[in-house]
């Protein structure tokens, strides 16, 4: 062996000897500052990820004259200062406004942040570019919401909101000016979301009996009022046909028999667009703008029309659940204007 490789070898143990160096301890502190480092990254990967939706189930004001405090179960994470979107599904589903979140509150606590918990915050509109007043877009039913959430994450926490307030805790007990602010959208989601939550419903007293038909007729007869004062709504129309298309129910007659209940149409509001593209997917299919024109009655007298022209049964808001019969279109009279 060259004396010169001896001697190297030799230096190299005394460094070692002398420094006090260890190989395992190094490699171990190397691999705990590759894990910080993936810990470290995973948690900003997390954060950008991070995602939250809330209902708004009630609207308070703030000390500041700029924010206003919002009610309503938040499902995921939110912290103060994140800046998020409040939309209206009801009104104006695509049209999205830019929010601070300034102050979390959980069971009167002020909180950093909260988690899929029940909370109040105060936000304030930082968007610039899109209209905004608190009085008309801060209401039952609009949602917050901040990073990856579906459309139908949207809609279902405004459907949850609005029947959870107007259905079960206000049992439809509404005021006048509530509803004047409802939209079409609004009335239709309420009618539905009472249908399903009286539906299996069985009262022995009288009057609760008289209570709920009275106020299952009146969410109708609202629904209706709204349908009939819409500037536009759309109709399914075939494509093959262009007229509107007619949908039948099948029914069992007995002895293997079955026949057609004709026949059905689908009008909408257009904040349903994106649910009926998902759900009348068919390629016979056309969503056709129904305009109510300069004297306000072009939407009744289409379906008067299509009544008389083609013997229609029901008139659909979007599905069978919330439907009006040809009888009830015939005997609609438009309310009174207030002077």
């Amino acid at each position: 062996m060259n004396l010169y490789d001896i001697e190297f070898d030799g230096l190299l143990g005394r460094r070692k000897k002398d420094t006090g160096e260890n190989p395992e301890a190094e490699k171990t502190e190397k691999k705990d500052k590759k894990s910080s480092l993936r810990e470290q990254l995973g948690d900003v990967i997390r954060e950008k990820r991070r995602s939250f939706c809330l209902g708004i189930s009630g609207v308070f004001r703030a000390e500041k004259e700029s924010e206003t405090t919002i009610l309503g179960y938040i499902r995921g994470k939110v912290k103060i200062g994140d800046k998020c979107y409040l939309t209206d599904p009801g009104k104006r589903f695509f049209e999205p406004i830019r929010m601070k979140v300034t102050g979390i509150w959980v069971n009167g606590i002020e909180n950093e942040a909260a988690e899929n918990h029940q909370i109040e915050i105060s936000m304030k509109c930082i968007d610039s570019e899109q209209e905004y007043d608190p009085d008309i877009d801060l209401r039952v039913g609009a949602v917050v919401y901040l990073g990856e959430v579906t459309p139908q994450e949207i809609f279902t926490e405004y459907l949850n909101s609005i029947g959870a307030e107007y259905v079960v805790r206000r049992d439809l007990n509404l005021s006048q000016e509530e509803q004047e602010r409802f939209s079409l959208s609004d009335a239709r989601e309420i009618w539905y979301y009472f249908h399903c939550f009286y539906k299996d419903d069985v009262r022995s007293d009288k009057l609760d009996v008289l209570k709920l038909q009275y106020r299952r007729k009146h969410v109708r007869r609202l629904t209706m009022h709204k349908l009939f004062a819409m500037d536009y709504v759309y109709c399914i129309f075939g494509k093959n046909t262009g007229e509107p298309y007619m949908f039948q129910e099948s029914f069992d007659e007995g002895s293997d028999k079955y026949g057609n209940l004709l026949r059905d149409i689908i009008l909408f509001p257009e904040t349903h667009m994106y649910r009926a593209k998902r759900r009348y997917k068919s390629p016979n299919y056309n969503f056709v703008k129904i305009q109510n024109g300069p004297e306000g009655d072009g939407i009744y007298q289409f379906v008067c029309d299509t009544i008389r022209n083609k013997g229609i049964r029901k008139i659909r808001i979007f599905d069978e659940l919330t439907a009006f019969t040809a009888e009830e279109i015939r005997k609609y009279r438009k309310p009174a204007k207030k002077e």
